[in-house]
């Protein structure tokens, strides 16, 4: 945000009442999760392949018993919520959030063998992106920050349908300022990897 301001751009808050009710979303994800990886796995895995699947993806089949009303009603509360953020969105020519909750992690700890808590960890975790995939508005995470141990922090800036490329000109504004064109994976500098 500091760096936004010292390149002249004007930053106001977004008041988080204007954001629609995550725990509605949420189950209406479960919803459409549920239902479609039910088609996928019908389709897809053989009936003696599917105790391979992960915890996770078992408890979304065996918790798939939402009925073609509730499925609609999934659907239509996902709408909603996308006109409400498409909403919130055409008041600002961008919005900023975190793009994560925390620093990144091993993904083992988004793949416990407990269903629910699965779609708990995920959702806290990646708390900040899905409202631009529901409402189809475009993104960028952008790795501004750094841990101690060089593992990159982002910011998530979204903009209003069709303004990607604001999105594109303001990435290449602060590109020259937090440089991350030049962070790299150690791996990068081993000798005989140049290839990569």
């Amino acid at each position: 945000v500091r760096a936004l301001q010292d390149l002249g751009h004007e930053v106001v808050d977004v008041p988080a009442s204007s954001m629609p009710p995550v725990a509605d979303i949420r189950d209406a994800v479960k919803v459409v999760l549920s239902a479609s990886m039910g088609q996928v796995v019908g389709l897809a895995i053989p009936e003696e392949q599917r105790h391979l699947l992960m915890p996770y993806t078992r408890w979304l089949l065996d918790t798939n018993t939402a009925s073609a009303t509730d499925y609609a009603m999934a659907q239509a509360a996902l709408a909603g919520a996308a006109v409400r953020f498409q909403e919130v969105l055409s008041g600002y020519d961008v919005v900023i959030t975190p793009t994560t909750t925390a620093p990144p992690m091993p993904t083992a700890d988004l793949r416990v063998d407990d269903g629910p808590a699965s779609l708990e960890a995920m959702a806290l975790w990646s708390a900040f992106t899905p409202a631009a995939n529901i409402a189809g508005s475009p993104g960028v995470s952008l790795p501004v920050h750094h841990t101690p141990l060089g593992v990159p922090i982002g910011v998530q800036v979204l903009a209003p349908p069709y303004h990607d490329e604001l999105l594109m000109s303001l990435a290449a504004q602060l590109e020259p300022v937090f440089s991350w064109q030049d962070v790299h994976p150690p791996m990068w500098g081993v000798p005989g990897r140049g290839d990569l």
